[in-house]
C-alpha cells in the first residue's frame, strides 16, 4: 500500500532545496517501504540449470572436462537426492561436499580441492544468474598442502616395459607407456591422438590440453623409434590412414576409430604395478612427472619444460624441481664431494 504523507513537515520546501520533484520523493520512499519476494532455488534445480549452461557453452571446454564436471554434478547430485539434505541452494556448505566425499571413500587432497573448485563455478553461476541472493564462494575454500611429484626411477620403468609385453596386446602398451614417458602427456591427451597429429618429418606431436589449449610437443628420437615400430607390428600404412584414425585404439580394423579409453590405460599400469608390488602412490600420471623431472635433469629450461607440458603458468612446472631426498643426496655428493668421514676424524683428533 503506497505511503501517504502524514507530517506537517513542509515537503515542498524539502524538494525545493533538494531540486527533485515531489512525486519522485514520493516514489522513492513507496519503493523502500515494500518488500520484494525472492525466489529460493534449490541445490538440485541450481545443478541442472549449470549442467544445461555447460552444456551450451561446451566449445569453451575440453570434453574430458566436462565428462569430469557431469560425473561429479550427478552423483553430488544423486547423493543429495538420497539424503534428503540442504534442500536450498543458500545452505550449500563445506560440510555437505565433505560427508559426498566421505561416501565415495574419496581422500585425495587434490581431487577434494578440484571438487570445491567445480563447486564454487556452480555457485559462480547462481549468484550471476540471480539464483542466489549472495556470493557464497568462500565457504569452500582451496586447502593448500604441497606434494612432491611421484615419479619412476630408470629400474622401474625397465621392468614396466618388460612386463607390458606379458600383457595382452602388449606391443600396445609398450609403445602406450614409451610415449607417456617420452612426450609427458597427460593420458586424456594421449588417448585423444591421432596418427595425423604425429609429424615424422617435422618431428613433432600435436595435441589439444586443458582448456582446449593446442600445443606442439618435440617427437624424441626414442619415441619416434617406438612408434614406428608399433605401426610396424599393426601394419598400419601412414599414408592410406584414415584422418580420424586413431593413434592407439581398441580397433583392430584399418579404421581405428574408436580410442582406448583412459581407464583402460590406468587398469593396465596397475595390474603391472601390483605384480611388480609398488604400492606407493605410482600411477599413469607419473609418467609425465618422470618426464619432467628427466628433462630438468637433462638440463632444460623450465620456460622450456612449461610449454611443452602445457603449463600457463610455469610456476605450477616448479615443482619438479624440489627432487626426493635421493636423488637431492646424489646431486650433493656428485657436486660437492666433501670427505665428512675424513673431516670428521681429524675434528676428533684434535
Amino acid at each position: 500500500m503506497p505511503i501517504k504523507i502524514q507530517s506537517s513537515f513542509d515537503y515542498n520546501k524539502v524538494c525545493e532545496d533538494l531540486g527533485i520533484k515531489l512525486e519522485d520523493l514520493l516514489s522513492l520512499v513507496n519503493q523502500n517501504g515494500v518488500r520484494k519476494e525472492i525466489k529460493t532455488f534449490t541445490t538440485l534445480e541450481v545443478i541442472d540449470l549449470f549442467i544445461d549452461h555447460l552444456i551450451i557453452q561446451k566449445d569453451i571446454y575440453s570434453s574430458n572436462t566436462l565428462k569430469y564436471y557431469f560425473s561429479f554434478l550427478n552423483r553430488y547430485r544423486a547423493f543429495l537426492t538420497s539424503t534428503n539434505e540442504v534442500s536450498y541452494i543458500n545452505d550449500l556448505n563445506e560440510d555437505s561436499i565433505m560427508r559426498f566425499l566421505l561416501s565415495n571413500n574419496i581422500k585425495s587432497k587434490g581431487t577434494i580441492n578440484t571438487y570445491k573448485s567445480i563447486t564454487r563455478k556452480l555457485l559462480r553461476f547462481a549468484h550471476e544468474h540471480q539464483y542466489l541472493e549472495k556470493d557464497i564462494r568462500y565457504k569452500f575454500p582451496k586447502h593448500k598442502y604441497h606434494l612432491l611429484p611421484k615419479y619412476f626411477s630408470d629400474e622401474q620403468i625397465n621392468l614396466i616395459l618388460k612386463r607390458s609385453l606379458n600383457r595382452t596386446n602388449g606391443y600396445r602398451w609398450r609403445a602406450v607407456f614409451i610415449t607417456l614417458l617420452g612426450t609427458g602427456l597427460r593420458v586424456s591427451e594421449l588417448v585423444n591422438l591421432k596418427v595425423k597429429d604425429i609429424d615424422f618429418e617435422k618431428q613433432l606431436i600435436f595435441t589439444t590440453g586443458k582448456g582446449n589449449k593446442e600445443r606442439y610437443i618435440p617427437l624424441f628420437p626414442e619415441v619416434k623409434t617406438a612408434l614406428s615400430h608399433y605401426f610396424d607390428l599393426i601394419r598400419l600404412n601412414l599414408i592410406q590412414a584414415s584422418p580420424n584414425c586413431y593413434l592407439f585404439s581398441k580397433d583392430y580394423d584399418s579404421n581405428k576409430s574408436k580410442p582406448l579409453s583412459i581407464r583402460s590405460v590406468q587398469y593396465n599400469l596397475e595390474q603391472i604395478l601390483n605384480e611388480l608390488e609398488y604400492h606407493n602412490s605410482l600411477s599413469v600420471h607419473s609418467f609425465r612427472h618422470t618426464f619432467a623431472v628427466n628433462c630438468l635433469r637433462a638440463g632444460m629450461k623450465l620456460e622450456y619444460l612449461s610449454q611443452i607440458l602445457g603449463h600457463t603458468d610455469p610456476k605450477t612446472t616448479s615443482i619438479y624441481t624440489k627432487l626426493f631426498p635421493h636423488d637431492l643426496r646424489d646431486k650433493v655428493i656428485s657436486k660437492y664431494p666433501i670427505p665428512f668421514e675424513k673431516l670428521i676424524n681429524e675434528i676428533i683428533k684434535e
